[in-house]
């Protein structure tokens, strides 16, 4: 990423912009404390940004240096003396996401610009890496297909892009399972629930959320760690034969915690229909070797927004959130592609006035660089959750 230069970004004059009112979490009201608890338990989160009616903008929570910043920035003014000490090594990016996120409008020639106004001015010429690769192909063309859809609402947009290449409820599909017991036959299951050949004794799966789910005995993630996970992406026709392979990865060879697959119908035709959980990198990637060498060959699904592992779509890997965010990774409503499609659809919905030099697609993936996110692979910086305000 490139822009001006850190030193001319930091000596700019900047002002707080219309769009957002800051509001600490005690002065919230109890109904808005309810909607907003996820986002109040973000590690280092002291106040809302409220967005104005009608706005678009999305609500965000910011870190008590980040709200100090704002309430000092009624009028335009350079930034204080210590701004970089109170917002750590990465005071140029954190400013960066702030003005591209419409919270800060910075001033260029006695204009205020912020969002893909600013962002054409402040990323200079080096843009971000397109996504590569067959899973790269599919979340660019979901992101593209999303920036052209007339919705304002970025909850629908990232439903939609979280949602992409999903296979439909057909007729023949129905017809084929109609019920639990069809799609425990279509999976290989025995009566209660174990699979025919590849679970060991005492690994009984349990259902939630839509999911049959396989825990190692005594698995859980790590307190306050990233857990890694592993994308098979099957057509739903091979499920059958692909599921035995993941299984195998409960043993000490594979050393997942937890494997979870569709249990409905729905959920046999998403195309993150199979998962397994780790609690290394190292882990998941000598686990992906493993699958690797039974099914390569077998042809992909694929599920967009993930890091590609398999050169044609069939495996791939995300990270879901450390323990302070999810209990158990493979039970809770948080994961990987549900932050990423968070992230891009508000990206998305923010530069509805973006032009022919920075489309909303390109801004929203310029904006998710700034998250910590290698966009050309969908897998984090670093290997670990990003970090930053929401």
């Amino acid at each position: 990423m490139t822009f001006h230069a850190p030193a001319d970004l930091l000596r700019a004059s900047f002002r707080a912009s219309p769009y957002y009112r800051i509001v600490p979490f005690e002065q919230l009201t109890a109904r808005q404390q309810q909607l907003l608890d996820t986002l109040r338990r973000h590690p280092g989160a002291s106040a809302m940004l409220l967005p104005a009616p009608g706005s678009g903008r999305t609500v965000r929570s910011v870190s008590r240096e980040t709200a100090d910043l704002l309430r000092g920035y009624a009028n335009a003014a350079p930034l204080p003396d210590g701004v970089t000490a109170a917002l750590g090594e990465s005071a140029e990016r954190a400013i960066l996401r702030l003005v591209l996120d419409d919270v800060l409008e910075i001033e260029d020639g006695g204009c205020f610009l912020s969002g893909v106004a600013a962002a054409q001015l402040l990323l200079g010429a080096t843009p971000a890496p397109l996504p590569a690769g067959h899973i790269g192909a599919l979340s660019l063309e979901a992101l593209r297909h999303a920036a052209a859809l007339d919705d304002d609402d970025s909850r629908s947009l990232a439903a939609r892009l979280y949602r992409f290449n999903t296979r439909p409820l057909s007729p023949r599909w129905l017809a084929r399972l109609p019920t639990t017991q069809a799609i425990g036959d279509f999976l290989g299951l025995d009566g209660a629930g174990g699979h025919r050949t590849a679970t060991a004794p005492g690994i009984e799966p349990f259902t939630n959320e839509g999911w049959l789910i396989w825990a190692a005995p005594g698995a859980a993630p790590n307190a306050g760690a990233t857990t890694f996970k592993l994308y098979v992406s099957p057509p739903a026709e091979l499920l059958r034969d692909a599921l035995p392979a993941v299984l195998a990865l409960l043993g000490s060879d594979g050393r997942a915690i937890a494997v979870k697959v569709g249990a409905e119908l729905a959920g046999l035709l998403r195309p993150d229909k199979l998962v397994a959980y780790f609690d290394t990198e190292a882990d998941l990637h000598r686990a992906a070797e493993l699958v690797q060498r039974r099914l390569g060959g077998m042809p992909a699904h694929g599920v967009p927004f993930t890091a590609e592992l398999a050169g044609n779509g069939l495996l791939s890997w995300g990270v879901d959130p450390p323990g302070e965010h999810a209990l158990l990774a493979w039970q809770g409503s948080s994961s990987w592609r549900t932050w990423l499609a968070n992230r891009l659809a508000a990206s998305l919905v923010a530069a509805r006035t973006a032009t022919e030099s920075m489309p909303s697609w390109r801004f929203a993936l310029e904006r998710l660089r700034l998250d910590g996110v290698d966009t050309a692979t969908f897998a984090p910086q670093g290997g670990a959750w990003p970090g930053g305000e929401s």
